[in-house]
Parts: C-alpha cells; structure tokens; sequence
C-alpha cells in the first residue's frame, strides 16, 4: 500500500513559473487547505489556502531546475473541465515552499486560489 499511496494520491497538473515558462503534466498531490478570513479598511473576504506536494526532481524549466517562487502558477483542471488557478505565496514565512524530507526530494508549495478559468470550448 505505501508504494501506491503517492500514485493514488496525485493528480495531473500544469505548472508556470514567473517567465510564463510551462511543465505541462507534473503529478502533484493536494495538500492541506485552509480557508483564511482577512479584513482591509471597510474590505472584508476570505481566500482559499492550499498546499501542493511535488517532487523536486520535477521543477524543470527548459533543461534548469529551478525552486518554486512567488507568484508561480499551478493549474488543475477541474472534473467539470473548467481549470482551478492557483497562485503560490508565503504562508506564514519568507519562503513559498517546505521541504519536506530530510534529503530534499519533496517540496510543500503553498498556494491561494487565485481564479478559475471557464472550461474550453469546441
């Protein structure tokens, strides 16, 4: 069981790093959500919190590794077709990532929904 939980575990999503550059299929696996109430001024709202596990060996853009960094985007296509976009940004530190283990395979990338995108037409 432990050897198919990362498989069963993951989906398929599509990550773009700052430059627009593009990993098309990257198997991630959804993490911990939250919801995050904030007021600004006479503005209140709330946001969706959410934390998405990759493996570091995965984060190749155009032949270099790279860290994840603010303002990357993780999209994940939704069962209705429409696409969820998620935008990465520190939660709580400086940094919009966590490694996870001890050797440094596996980062926690914290994202907020940002918007999601109505399903392509034919």
């Amino acid at each position: 069981m432990r050897d198919t939980l990362p498989v069963a575990a993951s989906v398929t999503v599509e990550i773009r790093n700052t430059n627009n550059e593009v990993i098309e299929a990257i198997d991630a696996c959804p993490g911990r959500r939250d919801f995050q109430q904030y007021a600004v001024d006479e503005y209140a709202g709330s946001t969706e919190v959410f934390d998405w596990i990759v493996v570091e060996q995965d984060l190749i853009f155009l032949g270099k590794k790279m860290q994840p960094e603010e303002g990357w985007q993780i999209r994940y296509v939704l069962e209705d077709g429409r696409t969820a976009i998620y935008k990465a940004a520190p939660n709580g530190g400086k940094r919009v990532f966590d490694v996870l283990d001890n050797i440094g395979l596996m980062y926690r990338i914290h994202t907020n929904l940002s918007s999601i995108e109505d399903a392509p037409t034919a």
